[in-house]
């Protein structure tokens, strides 16, 4: 399978979007997601379907929480096993 990966440089200086991204290794896929928000609160997990991305969030971010978006497409399952590991 041929992997395609949009140059991060693209993402850059979005408006409205100041959020850093961190990634993940799936196998051999690199999966994208934010985490921005305080630790001690609530989590909140926000999953979207495609040909969204997590920019779709950033007012809710903005308003303050614990946000953990993905960008994660067909690895959502090992999105939310991950997840729930690292939160545990």
């Amino acid at each position: 399978m041929e992997i395609l990966r949009t140059p991060d440089d693209r993402f850059a200086a979005l408006p409205g979007y100041p959020y850093a991204p961190r990634y993940v290794q799936l196998g051999e896929l690199r999966m994208c997601y934010v985490d921005e928000g305080p630790r001690e609160g609530a989590v909140v997990l926000c999953l979207h379907g495609e040909p969204s991305w997590s920019y779709l969030y950033r007012k809710m971010i903005a308003r303050g929480g614990h946000f953990i978006q993905e960008d994660a497409g067909e690895e959502l399952a090992e999105l939310v096993i991950w997840f729930i590991a690292r939160t545990r």
